[in-house]
């Protein structure tokens, strides 16, 4: 059955407006996938506010179908990969659900790999880019190929790997096909219930609600985490629902960022068009001086991979405005890179971010919202924007003000009776590394509200623990000595976890089709501090999991 040409938006004429075509079969059909992909595109990408999208879909439809649409004179795919050019800005091209996987060797999978690069020609000639829709595994296998397809994991990896294949195959010198790697966020799903201890083919879990009925096609779901990886994969940003899909309850949206935050990492096995290393990067155009060297893009969040030595920067930009159309900017700190920046900051208005993945990275002012998952990171004076930790080493130079800190993993090294100040809270867990001379008590570090995991590892004399006392509506955290003991409220001190130990963690229609057999395979805010005396003040006794209240913003 052959489905018609559909646009997800009636706004037709506009040269500017981005436009995406989708070729496949019924799991692009499912759930109108171009329909969510663009809507999405423009709830999440302001610049990209008249997105739209279209398909040529029918079932069971192979990659080597659509080739031959065309050169038999099909008039709606000779009209929409021969006619006019500029229309598109991307075509995604998604193939049958089990040929990707299927040995090289094979015809089956030889035919998709050719027509892989007939139809990026064709996307050439209208001047778009070219994306391939990785597709997922089948929930439980495909008993069709089962020595091939045994299980979701098997199966998924296949397809992984034979995509990529048809991206190295058919790109050409100066071009790249690009890959939305959708089976890797269902594999990511996958992954966090089995971690959890969960079979995640079990009825009810996320991961089998990705899926129709059939265990093949997408669930409405499946359909909006496949737009989620699309948007990311186009753009850089993380999807936005401004929301729910059809078919979709708002709670699940959140964990499906996850996902494909989780499916989308640049600088990793696969390109991104939005992602570029810093000697490669060309900053925008027309920026206002005053912002230093710029991050930013408007259709495309503008990513930045260090992953060598970079000259001393001054003040750097990451995310601006661009005239009125707010823009997008990223930096992420790779192993090996190695950067010092007087002031990081986001303009108002912008998005931003900063990921540390490994490197070193020292800061004056650091006033960009900042993940640290590993490598190193210092801050001289200020934290003006959230700060995330999971791993990795975080070093707040004496007196460092700051907004929020939330840190599940990793080694904080601050300086004792000159710690840091935070306006909103601080959670810590992991490693807390006090260095400076201690006094029988010494403030650590002060925030609006300071929880502390149960098993934090600190590095104090034996005996010493770390005690959190509240004065004036504010929480701070104390480094007590035996001699000095708790206060006087009768509270009591942390866990101590290990003492003594410095680090913790690493610095349409139809079906897909009847199948294919695949032959015969083998197998911010700075401020403000009230500090309670070493034997005054109430002292708060923390649990690793405790509901307390939230005292007042300062």
């Amino acid at each position: 059955m052959l489905l018609p040409l559909l646009l997800s938006s009636v706004v037709m004429g506009q040269e500017s407006a981005p436009r995406v075509l989708h070729l496949g079969n019924s799991y692009t059909h499912f759930n109108d996938l171009q329909v969510r992909v663009a809507e999405l595109l423009r709830a999440t990408v302001p610049a990209l506010s008249e997105a739209e999208g279209a398909r040529l879909t029918g079932g069971g439809l192979r990659l080597p179908d659509h080739v031959e649409r065309v050169e038999r004179g099909d008039p709606q795919w000779v009209d929409a990969l021969t006619g006019e050019p500029g229309r598109w800005t991307w075509i995604v091209l998604q193939d049958q659900s089990q040929v990707p996987g299927f040995p090289e060797s094979e015809s089956y999978w030889q035919d998709s790999a050719e027509a892989v690069t007939v139809l990026d020609g064709y996307a050439v000639d209208q001047g778009a880019e070219t994306v391939l829709f990785m597709t997922w595994g089948r929930r439980d296998g495909d008993s069709s190929n089962a020595a091939m397809y045994p299980d979701f994991e098997t199966m998924n990896a296949r397809l992984d790997a034979g995509y990529q294949a048809y991206a190295t195959r058919g790109s050409v010198l100066d071009r790249t096909i690009w890959i939305a790697p959708v089976g890797r966020a269902f594999g990511a799903v996958y992954d966090r219930l089995l971690a959890a201890g969960t079979t995640p083919e079990d009825a009810g879990t996320d991961f089998h609600r990705l899926y129709d009925a059939d265990g093949s096609h997408p669930s409405a779901l499946g359909t909006a985490l496949s737009a989620g990886v699309f948007v990311r994969t186009l753009t850089g940003y993380t999807p936005q629902w401004d929301s729910a899909p059809p078919g979709v309850d708002a709670a699940d949206l959140g964990w499906l960022v996850e996902a494909v935050d989780a499916a989308v990492v640049p600088f990793d096995d696969l390109s991104y068009p939005w992602a570029t290393g810093w000697s490669d990067y060309a900053p925008p155009v027309d920026m206002d001086p005053a912002l230093g060297w710029v991050v930013s893009g408007d259709r495309m969040c503008a990513t930045v991979g260090i992953s060598d030595e970079v000259a001393d920067m001054p003040t750097t930009t990451v995310g601006a405005m661009h005239g009125d159309v707010a823009g997008c900017g990223s930096i992420w700190m790779l192993a090996n890179g190695r950067l010092s920046i007087e002031s990081l900051e986001t303009e108002p208005g912008a998005t931003g971010e900063l990921r540390l993945m490994g490197g070193s990275l020292r800061v004056g002012t650091l006033a960009t919202p900042t993940l640290l998952s590993a490598g190193d990171l210092a801050i001289a004076s200020a934290a003006t924007a959230e700060l995330e930790m999971t791993g990795g080493a975080l070093s707040l130079g004496a007196g460092v003000s700051g907004i929020a800190l939330a840190m599940t993993g990793g080694t904080l090294t601050v300086v004792a009776t000159e710690g840091p100040i935070f306006s909103d809270s601080a959670a810590l867990a992991g490693t807390i590394d006090i260095s400076g001379e201690l006094a029988e008590s010494s403030a650590v570090l002060t925030a609006g509200v300071v929880t502390v995991a149960d098993d934090v590892v600190h590095n104090l004399p034996e005996d010493w623990f770390l005690e959190v006392r509240t004065a004036d509506g504010v929480d701070t955290l104390w480094a007590v000595s035996p001699e000095a003991g708790g206060g006087e409220d009768g509270g009591r001190g942390v866990d101590e976890g290990t003492a003594g130990e410095s680090t913790m963690g690493g610095s349409d229609g139809g079906g897909d089709g009847d199948g294919v057999s695949g032959g015969s395979p083998s197998t911010d805010k700075s401020g403000c501090s009230a500090v309670a005396g070493a034997g005054g003040g109430l002292v708060v006794a923390l649990m690793a999991v405790a509901v307390r209240r939230r005292h007042p913003r300062m």
